[in-house]
């Protein structure tokens, strides 16, 4: 069985030997062969932990790339480089950095590699919830852009902006209503509210039973 350390060096063996030159290589080129090593290497990885903990030493390299379009104001939706570190930096907790990259992916309407077979803006939302009911740090005012994404609508048609499945949007606002319990108990009955009416069983009904009774008295 290869350890992800042997396979880590298999991968630098190969970048070293392979038919193409990473210092003469244009850097997104350079990019794209560094995310086909280092995906070989997570799938060779069992370990939930350890992929984080991987995808934690991974990230660096692909944090210029991800500053730079940013900063750039344009994107090609196809660009996976992009796209897929930036879920890596909601995979390893950092909703800080990712949430105003994820704002950006969604308004360049960015798609995700095939591999993922899921839309970019179902997998982010859903994954940040994640983070977030594991107790990751996210501003007050990161949240709130994000919620008020989620849940805009258009006042001609009805629709929802953006197109996210209604369980994603109820175990979002969830988690959100779950951060905010303590601190802003009305809050926190709000998006549990907005939670239930989006999807019966994402498991609030007790909560918002007892968030009533606890603003009642």
């Amino acid at each position: 069985m290869t350890s992800p350390a042997r396979a880590h060096k298999q991968a630098v063996l190969a970048a070293q030997s392979a038919d193409v030159d990473l210092a003469a290589a244009e850097p997104y080129r350079r990019l794209q062969f560094l995310l086909v090593q280092d995906r070989k290497i997570l799938e060779s990885i069992k370990g939930v932990p350890d992929k984080i903990t991987a995808k934690r030493q991974m990230i660096e390299k692909y944090r210029p790339w991800l500053e730079e379009v940013f900063a750039s104001g344009r994107a090609q939706s196809s660009d996976t480089v992009f796209t897929t570190a930036l879920l890596w930096l909601i995979d390893i907790g950092d909703l800080e950095a990712a949430a105003p990259l994820a704002e950006f992916a969604i308004a360049q309407d960015m798609a995700v590699s095939d591999q993922y077979r899921r839309d970019l803006k179902d997998l982010m939302f859903e994954e940040i919830a994640e983070q977030l009911a594991a107790g990751a740090d996210l501003s007050n005012a990161a949240e709130t852009r994000l919620t008020d994404m989620l849940t805009a609508t258009d006042p001609e048609t009805g629709l929802h902006v953006l197109n996210v499945m209604d369980q994603i949007r109820a175990k979002f606002l969830k988690a959100c209503g779950e951060r905010a319990e303590k601190a802003d108990p009305a809050r926190a009955l709000a998006l549990y509210e907005k939670a239930l009416a989006y999807s019966g069983n994402v498991g609030v009904k007790k909560r918002i039973a007892d968030l009533k009774k606890q603003t009642a008295a």
